[in-house]
């Protein structure tokens, strides 16, 4: 049983409708459109147990921790609301399967996040998709990716409050979520990273780092100054050598020229999808030997965009 609920103008003409305690069969309840969505109203929807699909709002911006009862909830859609706080039980529902939102973990106690690490310890959550957390000083999310065996798809912002603490365990995460050793090496894995927020140059470039180690992505975005990570690499010039599974590349605002972006990108010989977006891309000539496989190509110059040269033979595909 569906129930979806659209905005209207007059909340007296469907405040009846609002009323989710009666809903006790509901299975998928859709509200990313109602415009009257409260507080009240979610703890009522914590109490429908059945419940495999839930979309909020963006007057909602908490998660409750009455949200637990829901251990039938597979996927929770947030992605109206800007950034949503999320408590850690929402992270423990046993077959939630999808996250969609940008969500900022609650401060958990150091004695409840330790409880929580030991008892599940060897266990697997049935997360798949992440899509996506803010990553800051905060301690949870990151170390709780570990026990995320299931993840196809992850999606991380960085905070300006992120410490080398916090990158140190992300930085772990991503490791194992990107490495062959994956539980899921088999399936198509996507990873999604903006650190254009990040204030400290040092943790973006220690996360980054983490892409070097050997492993098997098939999409990968990066936003944000990529200058000085590739000051700190020995080989500049082949920042995705280890990232030759790489089908789907997506670079927005790394401060590169296309001249130097292509260097990087020559030994992806499996690439279909190429998306750079730049404030000025320069000179790029993409030359036959570049990208064998690729399908598709959106080249953005936000404020200009000119000498783009396509050589004969180049671009079969």
């Amino acid at each position: 049983l569906p129930l979806a609920v659209f905005p209207a103008a007059n909340l007296d003409s469907y405040k009846d409708t609002l009323k989710f305690a009666k809903y006790e069969l509901l299975r998928v309840l859709d509200l990313k459109e109602c415009s009257h969505l409260e507080g009240k109203h979610l703890r009522d929807i914590c109490g429908l147990l059945l419940l495999k699909y839930l979309s909020l709002g963006e007057t909602i911006g908490k998660v409750p921790q009455k949200i637990r009862n829901l251990q039938c909830l597979e996927t929770l859609d947030m992605r109206r609301t800007k950034t949503v706080d999320l408590c850690s039980e929402a992270l423990q529902l046993p077959k939630l399967k999808h996250l969609l939102g940008k969500f900022q973990l609650q401060e958990i106690p150091n004695k409840k996040l330790d409880k929580f690490l030991s008892d599940n310890c060897g266990c697997d959550l049935a997360l798949e998709t992440l899509s996506g957390f803010v990553a800051d000083r905060r301690k949870g999310i990151s170390q709780q990716m570990l026990f995320m065996g299931q993840l196809k798809k992850v999606k991380i912002w960085l905070d300006s409050s992120v410490d080398a603490t916090s990158i140190t365990h992300l930085s772990d995460a991503v490791k194992v979520f990107t490495s062959d050793g994956n539980s899921m090496a088999s399936v198509d894995r996507s990873l999604s990273i903006d650190f254009t927020e990040c204030s400290t140059a040092e943790c973006s470039v220690r996360l980054l780092e983490s892409l070097q180690a050997p492993g098997k992505l098939t999409s990968l975005k990066l936003r944000g100054d990529l200058t000085q990570f590739l000051d700190s690499l020995p080989e500049p010039e082949k920042f995705v050598t280890k990232l030759r599974g790489i089908q789907e590349l997506c670079l927005s605002s790394t401060n590169l020229a296309g001249g130097a972006i292509l260097a990087g990108l020559v030994n992806l010989r499996v690439l279909k999808y190429l998306k750079l977006v730049e404030d000025n891309l320069g000179s790029l000539v993409i030359q036959p030997e570049h990208f064998p496989c690729l399908h598709r190509m959106c080249l953005v110059g936000v404020r200009s965009l000119h000498d783009v040269t396509i050589q004969a033979g180049a671009l079969r595909s």
